[in-house]
C-alpha cells in the first residue's frame, strides 16, 4: 500500500509535463523545506493562501501542503541519518524542527522508528 506522497511522485512521475506554475511551487518548497509555510509560499508565488491549498491538495497534487513537505523532510532526514555523523538533533534543526523531540515524534510517525533507529539500520 503507498502512502500519500508515494502516490503524489507516481501521479507527478505519470504526468506528461508538470507545469510551470506546479514547478515553481515544488522547487520553492524544496529550496526552503527548513523554513517553508503556507504562507510564505502564497506570498513567493502571488497566490491566495485558501486557493493555493485546495490548489495544492485537490486538484493537482492529491496530497496536502502540510503533509508534502512533513514528507519532504523525512526523505531528506533519511538521506543526511546515513549519509552524515550530524547528531539527531542536528539533522532536526536543519529541516526547522525547533525541538529534538518533536522531529524524533514526526520520524517515528513516518517511519515506525526512532531516526537513530533508522541510522543504525541503513548506515553503511
Amino acid at each position: 500500500m503507498f502512502s500519500l506522497y508515494q502516490r503524489f511522485l507516481i501521479r507527478v512521475a505519470e504526468k506528461e509535463a508538470v507545469s510551470q506554475a506546479e514547478q515553481t511551487l515544488l522547487a520553492y518548497i524544496d529550496q526552503n523545506l527548513s523554513e517553508i509555510s503556507l504562507n510564505m509560499l502564497s506570498e513567493a508565488v502571488g497566490m491566495n493562501q485558501n486557493y493555493l491549498s485546495q490548489y495544492f491538495s485537490k486538484s493537482n497534487f492529491g496530497i496536502s501542503f502540510i503533509d508534502y513537505v512533513t514528507n519532504k523532510k523525512i526523505e531528506k532526514a533519511k538521506e543526511l541519518l546515513v549519509s552524515t555523523d550530524d547528531t539527531c538533533k542536528a539533522i532536526g534543526e536543519m529541516l526547522g524542527y525547533g525541538a529534538q523531540n518533536t522531529f524524533i515524534r514526526v520520524f517515528k510517525k513516518a517511519e515506525s522508528m526512532t531516526p537513530a533507529e533508522y541510522r543504525q539500520r541503513n548506515k553503511k
